[in-house]
């Protein structure tokens, strides 16, 4: 596989790639809770209504979620130039796929069905107000920078104990699976 179809598809199906790593593994880690993904209830959502989904499209548009999402998805293309170098000569194809591809039309439905989801209606009418005043439009302006520096103390942490990590898992590997669950 190219860099170009890694990048590509490591930037806009990485959410969904680990839930179904995880289903794919075979049943002697699950049995062992290997899981790094919490199980979601598998009872269907009821349908949000059309004032709730029209708030939560309020919310985002208050939150100019439609406006940072090429931003969010530079910061993580830089992330993987930071890890894999050469990926950097590749810039200006992931631009002219994200901007073709990586759309709000693509992204806003599914993002005011999830909101609509999450939150209830006093709860999207709250964060509205927040994201309305000058520190919500702050927070708002910040969230691909916040999201990157927090990236950058995750990876040093995880780097700093990596060989922890390491050992933990020959540990695991070394001791046989409990099937009785």
């Amino acid at each position: 596989m190219t860099i170009a179809i890694r990048v590509a598809l490591a930037l806009a199906l990485a959410s969904a790639a680990a839930p179904a790593a995880l289903a794919a593994q075979p049943d002697t880690a699950r049995a062992r809770n290997d899981s790094i993904v919490p199980e979601r209830e598998s009872v269907q959502a009821p349908e949000p209504s059309p004032a709730r989904l029209a708030l939560a499209d309020s919310l985002l548009r208050v939150m100019h979620v439609d406006t940072m999402l090429h931003a969010s998805m530079k910061v993580g293309y830089e992330m993987m130039v930071r890890q894999q170098p050469a990926l950097g000569m590749y810039r200006d194809v992931f631009d002219q796929w994200a901007t073709k591809y990586l759309t709000w039309a693509e992204f806003g439905p599914p993002f005011k069905r999830l909101y609509a989801e999450e939150f209830t209606d006093d709860e999207l009418r709250s964060l509205i107000a927040f994201y309305a005043t000058p520190a919500g439009q702050k927070a708002a302006s910040k969230q691909a920078e916040l999201t990157q520096r927090g990236g950058d103390i995750g990876r040093a942490i995880a780097e700093k104990y990596a060989s922890q990590f390491q050992d933990m898992i020959r540990v695991r590997l070394a001791t046989p699976a409990d099937t009785t669950h």
